[in-house]
């Protein structure tokens, strides 16, 4: 589900992470993954990730080197604790971290 800004001249409210929290509750079964976890609700997406084990990251929008500076603190913290590494998507296997 793509999350965070869009490209396209669409409303900006679509890209709210929270409208997720509702699906991800009605849907417990599937895995969802909030793709292009950025500005400007990257935080927003981290809170739900951090409540909701059937929510995932995606950064596959960005290179590593460029991600917001509480997407990385989150990873190398709560995301190691809390979602390990297989709750995240990575860029690319082969990107150098």
């Amino acid at each position: 589900m793509q999350v965070g800004r869009s490209a396209m001249k669409m409303p900006s409210k679509m890209g709210k992470p929270l409208l997720l929290d509702d699906i991800v509750l009605g849907f417990p079964e599937f895995d969802i993954v909030g793709g292009h976890t950025e500005w400007p609700w990257s935080q927003e997406l981290e809170a739900l990730a951090w409540k909701h084990s059937n929510l995932y990251l995606g950064a596959t929008a960005y290179a590593p080197n460029s991600w917001e500076e509480n997407v990385v603190s989150f990873i190398r913290s709560y995301g190691q604790v809390r979602l390990s590494s297989a709750r995240i998507i990575r860029f690319s296997s082969t990107t150098k971290h």
